[in-house]
């Protein structure tokens, strides 16, 4: 065998560049692992990611849905309470105009078809004075006791004839206003957050059988 001298032990195991070859090769290999251990670090990041993304999207559904919910509950337990109060009472006497209590019996009982047509019905073919944005009255629920937390209620109340005729000042006024078929439209919205749910009810006005007081009935299947 050939002996090896110092030059060609030197020029044996550096490469090209000088380098000692197996320096190189470690060098190669610590730069490989290292880039393998940043992509899986951007990989677990990415996924880490998504996963709080998907379950930020579920929470806010979740809350959607609970809020939604709390308002459709909130406006049937307020439809109740309506229904208690305008369907208990009658009335003694024909709508005078004038409001003589702060309840939505007394409202409705004084203005709804008065005298002096203060509150006009709702009738599509009646002009723009019966169009529906001029005639619907809209009113906040606001009470020191009702808390923030619970959202807003707001009530729109509109009202039909079921004949069109108009009071032509000549019959009497409580005769005609015994004989007109009155439906008593009440919608009632909930809001809470960015959720908001609306009920409707209907109340016909029913006269006594001697047509000497009315009261208001509800009309269920027509909501």
């Amino acid at each position: 065998m050939r002996a090896i001298g110092k030059r060609g032990w030197d020029e044996s195991g550096r490469d090209r560049k000088g380098r000692p070859v197996c320096a190189r090769c470690l060098t190669d290999k610590a730069g490989s692992s290292l880039l393998l251990v940043v992509c899986i670090m951007m990989a677990v990041v990415a996924l880490s990611l998504s996963i709080l993304l998907a379950v930020g999207s579920l929470l806010a559904a979740a809350r959607r849905v609970s809020s939604g919910e709390q308002c459709r509950i909130m406006a049937s337990s307020i439809g109740e309470v309506l229904d208690a109060e305008l369907v208990d009472r009658p009335y003694e006497e024909a709508p005078s105009g004038r409001i003589w209590g702060d309840g939505l019996w007394e409202y409705v009982g004084a203005l709804v078809c008065s005298r002096d047509q203060s509150w006009m019905d709702y009738d599509p073919e009646g002009g723009s004075g019966h169009a529906l944005s001029a005639v619907k009255r809209s009113f906040l629920v606001e009470d020191d006791s009702w808390p923030k937390e619970a959202g807003t209620v707001r009530l729109d109340l509109y009202w039909e004839k079921g004949q069109k005729e108009a009071w032509d000042g000549k019959e009497d006024w409580e005769a005609y206003f015994c004989r007109t078929e009155i439906d008593l439209h009440v919608e009632i919205t909930c809001a809470l957050g960015d959720s908001a749910c609306t009920i409707r009810r209907i109340y016909q006005k029913v006269n006594s059988k001697d047509g000497e007081a009315w009261k208001w009935s509800r009309i269920v299947e027509r909501e």
